[in-house]
């Protein structure tokens, strides 16, 4: 459509016959070609592949290794020891090594009724999210080590990042629908997406690329940009974990 355009008088380009044949107005077409990449290229997907530089300091591979180790084994007491005294657990004033233990442990006697029932529930939830920010690598940050990957890696200037998700996983079928059956459009790796509107219990998110394109993509392969993280810093020579914690 483009190209018909430059020939096209109809379109306002001024053509003049000449002995020496067509001659288009040079500010035109100049002008035309300009415009022509906003319009043939559609904004580049962004991908986030898994980093890891833990390795980089072996000081800091040792102590995050140890910490893997004790929440592996659900070692309540050897997670705080890892931990900083005022390490941070939320954004409402959840902070220190007692809110950490209630945490790690969910004590029964500190729900409401209504939640009783779910403890044992809860407890494995929390301990599967500190396990899962432990495997998933991550980058060294301003003096400290922050983790998992994706809570450092880019994400596109115009998503929110209440939408942002990462696709965790490579060659990750993206469908046209919901459900195992439907077909396949894509085949996703380390693709950064949006989700809208997202259903916590659903089997398939809807998603869609920078690019436009829309589809689903299995919930087990995303992970939310503001999900769980974990900060670690150097203290007296001493690794720590200084937070973690979700959302903003």
């Amino acid at each position: 459509m483009i190209r018909g355009a430059l020939i096209n008088k109809s379109a306002g380009v001024r053509v003049f016959e000449t002995e020496m044949g067509i001659v288009m107005r040079v500010g035109i077409l100049c002008a035309m070609l300009c415009f022509m990449p906003a319009v043939v290229c559609a904004e580049k997907n962004v991908i986030a592949p898994p980093i890891d530089e833990a390795a980089q300091d072996a000081s800091f591979l040792k102590y995050r290794n140890a910490l893997l180790q004790a929440v592996v084994a659900r070692n309540t007491e050897a997670v705080i020891a890892l931990s900083s005294p005022t390490i941070s657990l939320s954004f409402g004033g959840h902070e220190g090594h007692d809110d950490f233990r209630d945490k790690l442990n969910v004590p029964v006697e500190k729900l409401s009724d209504e939640y009783k029932p779910q403890a044992a529930q809860m407890r494995e939830a929390y301990w599967q999210e500190l396990e899962t920010v432990l495997k998933m690598g991550g980058k060294f940050v301003e003096g400290g080590f922050s983790a998992p990957y994706t809570w450092v890696s880019p994400e596109p200037n115009h998503m929110d990042p209440y939408d942002v998700h990462y696709v965790i996983g490579k060659n990750v079928l993206m469908r046209s629908a919901g459900n195992i059956n439907a077909p396949v459009i894509r085949h996703l790796s380390y693709n950064v997406v949006e989700i809208y509107p997202k259903d916590e219990d659903a089997a398939y998110q809807s998603v869609r690329l920078p690019d436009g394109t829309d589809g689903f993509v299995a919930s087990r392969y995303l992970r939310f940009m503001l999900d769980y993280r974990a900060n670690f810093y150097k203290h007296d020579g001493k690794w720590l974990m200084m937070d973690f914690l979700a959302g903003d």
